[in-house]
């Protein structure tokens, strides 16, 4: 090992004098390069001549030779060559080898690659400049003469004298020898040391070894004594686990007795199961024919009672009318309710998860309720928070079901004020792209006992189930909510007390679309530019107070509410007066003492308050909305109860300047566009649901005919071409479902005419059934009029190719819809928009 030490130390050594001579050698070719390449590097680069006579005697080598002598005096360099890069020698200081070629490890490093090379030698004897040397230690470096383009022009090979160096090292070699010998020799000393001890500890532990054999052979008598003991044991434990095993035995003969008496009670479950199953489709069946049996003579009772308010009556009769309409109604409600919690008893509710947009469906919800709350003079208004995003997935119309019953509740039990309906963002999960959204139905009604709040959401269950209470109703409505929320993976609550009105709540748990942004998209483009709009509202009615004043000032409007008329004027013309004049006010139609019609006049008379904009907010259903607004003195009509969409849309038109919107407030069959080239065919066995359905359709202006059966239907769908088929399910000879199955299967145009189900069959996968069919949506008994009206004209539209018309709702098509021109083979995401109203029985 020493050895192996001295030579990688004496290696390591030289190593380090090569590279220190390399780099002397290396900075001399440059500087000799420097100094000469300018006047001899074209001679040696191009130089043709190859002998070495010739070569020598040249005037360029006497020249080359001394300027070399010159630049190395005083170093120790013995031998310098300059090599053409082919290899021949076209100077050499030693002037015999002129001549010669180059080709070794070295040059062809230097010359292929372009990096220096060097390498240490040994000569006995060398020729120099200064002659003859003896036993000389030498580094010969090859170095690459490189032009200015970086190619290599030739090589240089220099001597360089390192022997005072080499003595060095072997010097210190001899003295690195020495050192590791002493430090040798002082390891095997301590080394001796070391052995010598360990032998001394190594004899004190064999004798107390031997001590500790003697004491294990005093110990062995020992462990054998109890090794008896153990045997003695072991053989008591034999005995001990002969009886157990006994014992097994007995309790596994036990344990068989009582599998053999389980599985006879399984089997017994099993029957009692098979039984209850059986008894559940049997009321499931019982249920499904008495919704169809009683559905069928409610359409006559509701659709007539429809017809005969519609038509002229007096007063008293128009009344009776109504209140046989109310009271059929009501009781469909009961029975959508007992159908519902039938299939959530059941265990059969099943949830769907569909596109929708939220403001719409709030739209549609405020829709059905404004004439019962307008009939009650409540103000019914609705507020969506701005983090609320707008396009959702999610139970739409499980979602419409819980609002629909929160509100018409609060509407039932509200005698003054209103009923506010808010949603709000609770959590944002980006995780899964969902939110957990918040509803709240806020009304100022009777409000409900503290003792009586924890059972309202049980079924069957009234506030007050007295004989005498005020209010009616099957107390189904919350239980139904409660368990729709709950399936839907949210909570639900109220905070009331009594004579103070009532805060419903429930959270839900609801997918983003895809495409939908973090923000509600119909606030986005307004809420700057109403940043610091001057808006003064006047409305009688808190709650209506309240709701125009959250959304204004959502929108970043500075806004102002008063209750009258009065201190109105006065607000404006003290604004006028102070250079910071309002720029809109909205007024309420129906105000006490001053109504909003006779502000507007005394506003006008005001010439401060001329470019004061001014919108009628009005729940009477102003009809030509736009020729009545002005005519009255306004810029714009704005209709309650209040949404988000109709003020959004009222503000965009005021900052546009634009006139006043022509359309409809109120009523959506106001301005309905002519019907009369329009025929369908009516499928229905019932006298009465056909003079209903003739009744509806020819009131409209829609061309009808009537078929008794599905026979009769296919046998008038081949002798005349129909806009649309509307197709009753259950009818003698051949049912609504094989006559939409042969119609489809007919050829040519006869083929893909949109058939619409009409049935009193309301159950669950009703619906699905008649689409998969072949039929192209379906409309539960009885018949709602605009929801009638709206389907005819969507499909009737489609069936021609025509664009749908602007000033009429339309019913989108139902969930999961064929299209019409393949009749059914195409499927589409969308959900059936609802449009029947439902007054609820809860509570």
């Amino acid at each position: 090992m020493t050895l192996i030490a001295v030579v990688l130390y004496r290696n390591s050594a030289i190593e380090e004098v090569v590279v220190a001579a390399e780099g002397h050698n290396v900075a001399l070719a440059r500087s000799l390069s420097n100094t000469l390449w300018s006047d001899f590097g074209p001679y040696v680069t191009t130089v043709e001549e190859e002998d070495g006579d010739r070569l020598r005697n040249r005037s360029e080598t006497a020249e080359l030779n001394r300027l070399v002598n010159e630049l190395t005096r005083g170093l120790p360099v013995l031998k310098i060559k300059i090599f053409r890069i082919d290899g021949l020698t076209v100077y050499s200081s030693q002037a015999d080898q002129i001549g010669e070629w180059k080709d070794n490890a070295g040059f062809r490093r230097a010359a292929e690659d372009g990096f220096a090379a060097s390498k240490h030698s040994y000569r006995h004897t060398f020729s120099a400049f200064s002659g003859e040397m003896q036993n000389r230690d030498l580094v010969e470096s090859y170095i690459p003469i490189k032009g200015p383009d970086g190619r290599v022009e030739a090589v240089m090979e220099i001597y360089s004298d390192v022997t005072l160096a080499m003595a060095r090292v072997t010097n210190n070699t001899i003295s690195y020898l020495g050192g590791l010998f002493l430090i040798s020799l002082a390891l095997y000393f301590l080394l001796y040391v070391i052995v010598r001890r360990a032998d001394r500890i190594l004899n004190r532990q064999y004798i107390e070894l031997d001590k500790a054999r003697t004491n294990l052979q005093a110990k062995n008598g020992l462990l054998e004594h109890e090794i008896q003991q153990r045997r003695r044991a072991e053989a008591a434990l034999q005995d001990a686990r002969q009886d157990l095993e006994v014992r097994v035995e007995e309790r596994t003969q036990e344990l068989r007795r009582e599998v053999t008496e389980r599985r006879q009670a399984l089997t017994a479950l099993r029957n009692a199961k098979d039984d209850a199953e059986a008894a559940n489709q049997s009321k499931s069946e019982f249920l499904a024919n008495m919704s169809h049996e009683i559905r069928t003579p409610l359409n006559g009772i509701i659709g007539m009672a429809g017809m005969l308010r519609d038509s002229n009556l007096s007063e008293d009769d128009h009344h009776y009318a109504e209140v046989i309409r109310h009271s059929g109604e009501s009781l469909l409600a009961i029975i959508n309710d007992i159908l519902d919690f039938s299939k959530i008893e059941a265990g059969r509710l099943q949830l769907e998860t569909v596109d929708f947009d939220l403001p719409t469906l709030l739209d549609g919800v405020v829709q059905i309720l404004t004439p019962e709350a307008h009939g009650k003079g409540l103000a019914l208004p609705v507020f969506l928070d701005p983090e609320v995003p707008a396009r959702l997935c999610g139970d739409e119309a499980r979602l419409r079901q819980i609002l629909l019953n929160l509100i018409a509740n609060a509407i039932k039990f509200t005698r003054t004020g209103g009923v506010a309906t808010q949603i709000t963002l609770l959590d944002d999960i980006t995780a899964d792209n969902s939110v957990v959204l918040k509803f709240e139905v806020v009304d100022t009604g009777i409000g409900i006992a503290t003792q009586a709040q924890n059972r309202i959401f049980e079924q069957f269950t009234q506030v007050d189930s007295s004989a005498s209470r005020r209010h009616g109703g099957a107390g189904l409505g919350l239980a139904i909510c409660k368990r729709l929320v709950g399936a839907m993976g949210g909570e639900i609550g109220v905070v009331s007390q009594l004579g103070e009105g009532s805060h419903f709540w429930f959270t839900l748990p609801l997918g983003r679309q895809d495409d939908a942004g973090s923000q509600v998209g119909w606030l986005e483009d307004l809420q700057g530019a109403c940043a610091g709009l001057k808006v003064l509202v006047v409305d009688d009615n808190p709650v209506n107070r309240r709701a125009f004043e959250d959304q204004l000032t959502v929108l970043g409007c500075e806004t102002s509410v008063l209750p009258d008329a009065h201190s109105a004027l006065e607000t404006l013309k003290a604004a006028a007066e102070s250079a910071a004049p309002f720029s809109v006010a909205i007024i309420d139609h129906i105000m006490p003492e001053t109504d909003g019609v006779a502000l507007s006049k005394m506003i006008r008379t005001v010439p401060a308050l001329a470019d004061l904009k001014l919108v009628i907010a009005s729940a009477a259903g102003l009809r030509n909305t736009g020729k009545a607004a002005r005519e009255m003195g306004f810029d714009l009509a704005l209709s309650k109860p209040l949404r988000p969409n109709s003020l959004i849309k009222c503000l965009r038109a005021l900052l546009a300047d634009a006139p006043a919107t022509e359309g409809t407030l109120g009523n959506p069959e106001a301005d309905p566009r002519s019907r009369a080239s329009i025929r369908v065919l009516l499928a229905e066995d019932n006298p009465v649901n056909q003079r209903v359905m003739i009744a509806l359709l020819a009131k409209s202006g829609v061309r009808v005919d009537v078929a008794g059966n599905g026979v009769e239907a296919i046998e008038a769908v081949r002798s005349r071409p129909y806009d649309l088929i509307l197709m009753d399910i259950q009818m003698p000879e051949l049912d609504g479902v094989q006559a939409a199955r042969r119609i489809r299967e007919l050829e040519g145009e006869m083929g893909h005419i949109p058939i619409i189900a009409v049935t009193a069959h309301a159950m669950k996968g009703d619906r699905e059934k008649y689409l998969q069919a072949g039929m192209n949506d379906y409309l539960p008994k009885p018949i709602n009029r605009a929801e009638l009206l709206s389907k005819i004209d969507y499909w009737a539209d489609r069936q021609r190719g025509e664009p749908t018309a602007g000033n009429r709702q339309r019913a989108a098509p139902s969930k999961a819809e064929p299209d019409a021109e393949d009749g059914g083979a195409k499927k589409k995401r969308g959900n059936r928009a609802r449009s029947s109203k439902r007054k609820s029985g809860a509570s």
